[in-house]
């Protein structure tokens, strides 16, 4: 009997306790490339690599040798499928940005001017949409060194129960989709 309690609590822990990934972004403006990294629970990195664009989408560069392609039109297409991700939320976000010109030094003080004006923008987007608890925002400016860079740290908190029902939600959803498609055809076909 204790074995079944044991059991059942260490289970209601896992569906119910929040689990965080922190996903890491750099962004090199001037290369046109982004890396990222994912990790859990702060320390296991899950995966990682860069994205760049390609002549219709962007690239997704996962290992040396593979690439999965995102053409722009599957962008915009794809804009509602990603419901799943309505079970995180935003704990924590803060961001670098570095910008600096030798020749230019007045434009790259206004672009950091500007950068960090929209920085309090998001914070307080962030803030009442997501209930984000940490944000930070800061600016670089280099006077002797042609810099456009961005770094991003964002840490999300979701628990297994809340994705498994998003996950029960979709899977649901496809069903009821083939179900009607399945019923237009078999009227398709009494109709013929």
């Amino acid at each position: 009997m204790l074995g079944w309690a044991v059991g059942l609590l260490l289970a209601a822990f896992v569906l119910f306790c929040p689990i965080f990934l922190t996903i890491y972004l750099v962004t090199d403006l001037r290369r046109k490339r982004c890396w990222f990294a994912f990790y859990i629970l702060r320390h296991v990195k899950l995966h990682g690599g860069y994205a760049a664009p390609y002549r219709s989408g962007i690239a997704f560069h996962l290992t040396d040798k593979k690439a999965v392609l995102l053409p722009y039109a599957e962008i915009v297409s794809a804009k509602g499928k990603f419901q799943i991700t309505r079970g995180f939320r935003v704990f924590a976000y803060s961001q670098v940005f570095e910008t600096g010109s030798a020749a230019h030094f007045g434009s790259a003080l206004l672009l950091a001017a500007a950068v960090q004006n929209a920085a309090v923008l998001l914070r307080g987007v962030l803030r009442a949409k997501k209930k984000c608890r940490r944000f930070c925002g800061d600016v670089l400016l280099h006077r002797d060194a042609d810099v456009l860079q961005l770094s991003q740290r964002i840490v999300l908190g979701f628990n297994l129960f809340i994705l498994l029902l998003a996950g029960a939600k979709l899977l649901l959803r496809k069903l009821m989709e083939e179900r009607k498609a399945y019923g237009r055809k078999r009227q398709k076909q009494a109709g013929e």
